[in-house]
């Protein structure tokens, strides 16, 4: 901890709370409403309001290949840390998936110098818990040759192993070192593309964030690792079995995706994470967690030497190495229409999905609109017509991030059919909606409106500081230049009726569309056989 006493300032909390209020970034705002005309009846201008953002900001890479990008902002309380590491559950190697999730995890256990009494003696002990759980599986894999006495011998073993160990822990040092810094928001997420770490500091403390974040990328420790093992099993029961609209999706993923591994959900599958080892994470880390795969965005009021200075003290210490490699089989088209269906007690959900490009492609802007004119507000298609009039959903809802942006995704619907309504009835109506963006232009008053909408979305969408760091540098991993974002803000103004109607056309076929549905019991009887392609 010598480090962090060096580049600790300890500065009082903005709050009772320890927390920041909300903080709406009001330039957006400003330059939305300053656009002559820009309200709800006119068309989108083409003034880009994000382009004051981009001026403000800087982007640059260190040797090491890590990219760093500073939107400066005067008037900010606080200053908004994200550090994207482009690596997902998509990068789960096949039988070992969970660890992408895994790590994260491991991320907040510290350091050799962060997190323990007496490294030195933790390694050892640490290395004694990696042999006595390898006896252990042995032993288990024996199967009904395995001896009862000696498997509960080597339990026994391998539990004394891991208290023995645990004993030169000092629990939760890496995030009090923030905490007692008044840092707030320190926490971490998994998806299929990126793991995400955010830190909210004062200005006084943003040399620890670079330090911090600094070390426990360069050398992390992998402590309590199995403990924290159960506690991810814990979590995907919690989180996916026990909640039917996350098992529902978890069948939609397996049943869209053959090849790609957008099929593995973000927690992995519970019979891979039991038989996870330290020894699979410590590999994975090396082979990913390389400089060129993260790209940290840090919202503030910051100079810009200060800001590379730095991050070339802290983060220019990383090694380069190579980037992860690209680990996947390309998914084939989709020939015929593959169903799911999940015996569950809950309420009836209904879940059509089509294949549809990545965020790199052309028409990404056409698909947001698309989004926008199908189900944002109650006057958009699918909640007037389903919705308002027929009454055949309580609600409605289209996403195109699940599973990811990296790779060609999905173009969900999500509905929840009324009472008495069954979802073979709600399919039909949606298709049939569908349909007609196939095979007719939209009018230019509901395009213009559309795209109003959909750049308004995501205006609020990035209010909050941390979001504009996430989505910049977002957009830095998987495009190359966070720019990309400003640009399909500003491409949007520029698709047209025949452009909706291509796209359409393109992904909302038969052919292209798989289902996942719970239904009422009573509708059961005439589902054809549940899809479970996965197994």
């Amino acid at each position: 901890m010598d480090l962090i006493r060096m580049a600790h300032r300890r500065v009082n909390s903005r709050n009772n709370n320890g927390r920041y209020k909300r903080i709406v970034i009001i330039a957006i705002v400003a330059t939305v409403i300053a656009i002559p005309g820009f309200t709800a009846t006119t068309a989108v201008p083409n003034e880009n309001p994000l382009d004051h953002i981009t001026a403000s900001t800087t982007a640059f890479a260190l040797e090491n290949g890590m990219t760093f990008i500073l939107i400066s902002h005067s008037h900010l309380p606080a200053v908004y840390c994200v550090i994207y590491a482009n690596v997902g559950s998509v990068d789960d190697p096949k039988g070992k998936t969970g660890l992408a999730h895994l790590i994260e995890h491991m991320a907040f256990k510290g350091t050799d110098t962060i997190g323990t009494k007496d490294y030195m003696s933790e390694r050892r002990a640490m290395d004694t818990v990696d042999q006595s759980l390898t006896m252990l599986e042995q032993e288990r894999r024996k199967g009904y040759d395995a001896d009862p006495a000696r498997l509960r011998e080597l339990e026994k073993t391998f539990h004394r192993a891991q208290q023995r160990a645990d004993t030169f822990v000092m629990p939760d040092e890496f995030i009090n070192a923030y905490r007692d810094a008044g840092g707030t928001n320190i926490k971490a997420t998994t998806n299929s593309d990126a793991t995400i770490y955010t830190a909210t500091v004062p200005f006084e403390s943003i040399e620890l964030w670079f330090l911090l974040e600094s070390e426990r990328f360069m050398k992390p420790v992998f402590r309590q690792f199995y403990k924290e093992r159960s506690v991810v099993l814990e979590e995907r029961r919690f989180r996916i079995e026990n909640q039917p609209i996350n098992l529902l999706l978890e069948e939609l993923l397996g049943a869209t995706y053959h090849a790609h591994p957008y099929r593995t959900p973000p927690g992995g599958y519970s019979d891979d994470i039991q038989h996870l080892t330290r020894s699979d994470a410590e590999e994975f880390y090396r082979l990913h967690y390389t400089a060129q795969n993260l790209v940290a965005a840090v919202v503030g009021d910051i100079s810009l030497p200060t800001f590379r200075t730095l991050a070339t003290k802290y983060f220019g210490r990383l090694p380069g190495g190579r980037s992860s490699p690209s680990p996947m089989s390309a998914e084939p088209p989709q020939h015929a229409v593959r169903r799911a269906v999940l015996d569950s007690n809950g309420s009836p959900i209904l879940l059509m999905a089509y294949h549809k490009p990545a965020l790199v492609d052309r028409d990404w802007a056409a698909f947001e609109i698309l989004r926008t004119l199908l189900s944002d507000g109650e006057s958009s298609r699918l909640q007037h017509s389903l919705v308002t009039e027929q009454k055949l959903a309580t609600g409605i809802a289209v996403h195109l991030d699940i599973p990811g942006y990296k790779y060609p995704g999905l173009f969900i619907v999500l509905a929840y059919p009324a009472p008495g309504i069954e979802n073979r009835r709600l399919e039909e109506a949606v298709r049939n909606q569908l349909n007609e963006l196939c095979e007719r232009d939209v009018s230019a008053s509901e395009l213009e409106s559309a795209k109003r909408r959909t750049l308004t979305h995501w205006l609020e969408a990035i209010e909050e500081p941390n979001e504009i760091a996430l989505t910049f540098a977002r957009f830095q991993a998987l495009t190359g230049d966070y720019r990309n974002f400003s640009a399909l803000m500003s491409r949007l103004s520029t698709v047209t009726p025949g452009d909706l109607r291509r796209v359409a056309g393109m992904i909302f076929t038969r052919a292209n569309m798989t289902v996942a549905e719970i239904a009422r019991h009573s509708d059961n009887d005439n589902k054809s056989q549940i899809d479970r392609n996965r197994y």
